[in-house]
């Protein structure tokens, strides 16, 4: 029997559940929004950057984005579930850093989640939250299209931005993503129910609402096309499980891995790698190899070309 807080962690990456889902700061009281931010100077240690740092209106609500680095195509970050976005270029900040050394990368707080405005209804939908995203890049003045790079619950929203916003995709990368929904029915009804007020208290969702989300993918016909797309799939279970878990959490991992070979189809130009020695937070546990993805689909994008499996290989230098 899994308990609620491995389900959570193991198959949704929800670490809030384990008292850990953001790595922001106590919220500060909210300024109101802005379409037209002032740019913070970058410091002198890092690449010549136009920073964007606001508030900025996302239909009916404000919501946070940070964004660094100029030249297109401009690349977005969406977190998992109840996780902001400060980690892009905070505690993940290698990611960030190398999106933004050759292009504009940006990092954004969902509804609810660190420096941003609840939903303005209940329960707040992975559609909505696609539909406010693409919003929030037109108001903040973010010009697609974007390469979108979505981690676990993020992957499904970038896809239903994909599927509401084709023409807005330059491509894409997904972090432990996939097209399957979480095995919720299998826990006991009690621990249903704290996983339920977990989506509840981080993102606003119900259980219906998240399995819903699922649906909606697999209706929406989305598609790349042939633009790039790179699938990072976790290649380790979670760690601390009691003994007695392991086998079924491994055999979740390889379930979870053979959906997101599923996810490949959606673009005739994708590549799959399962990283070794990661688990669910892959741009926590192999930052690098994010950063080569992101930097791989965005040259392909560039150049039209197909993605080349050896960019994703580490580097002599051995990052």
């Amino acid at each position: 029997m899994l308990a609620a807080a491995v389900l959570a962690a193991a198959l949704l990456g929800i670490t809030a559940a384990c008292g850990g889902a953001s790595s922001a700061p106590p919220r500060p009281p909210s300024p109101p929004a802005a379409n037209l931010p002032t740019p913070e100077t970058p410091s002198a240690s890092e690449p010549p950057s136009d920073v964007l740092d606001a508030r900025v209106d996302a239909g009916g609500i404000a919501l946070h984005i940070h964004c660094e680095g100029a030249g297109t195509p401009a690349v977005v970050f969406d977190s998992g579930l109840g996780i902001d976005g400060s980690g892009w270029f905070g505690t993940e900040r290698e990611v960030g850093l190398a999106a933004a050394r050759i292009t504009r990368a940006c990092a954004y707080d969902r509804a609810g989640r660190g420096q941003s405005d609840p939903p303005a209804s209940l329960p707040h939908s992975n559609r909505q939250m696609a539909r406010e995203l693409f919003t929030l890049l037109q108001n903040a003045g973010e010009h697609g299209p974007f390469v979108l790079v979505g981690h676990s619950m993020g992957g499904t929203n970038v896809q239903l931005f994909l599927a509401d916003h084709p023409d807005s995709v330059a491509g894409m990368v997904l972090l432990d993503a996939s097209p399957d929904p979480p095995p919720i029915e299998r826990a006991p009804p009690a621990e249903q129910v704290q996983f339920e007020d977990n989506l509840q208290a981080f993102e606003g969702l119900d259980i219906p609402t998240l399995l819903g989300g699922f649906k909606e993918l697999e209706a929406s016909g989305r598609s790349l096309g042939d633009k790039p797309l790179v699938v990072l799939a976790a290649g380790r279970v979670a760690e601390g499980l009691p003994n007695e878990m392991v086998a079924q959490a491994r055999a979740e991992l390889h379930a979870r891995q053979g959906s997101q070979q599923r996810l490949t189809r959606l673009s005739s130009n994708s590549l799959l790698l399962v990283v070794e020695g990661a688990g669910h937070h892959i741009a926590h546990d192999a930052p690098a190899v994010v950063g080569r993805a992101v930097i791989a689909v965005v040259q392909a994008a560039r150049s039209g070309t197909r993605l080349d499996p050896a960019a994703l290989r580490p580097t002599p230098a051995g990052d």
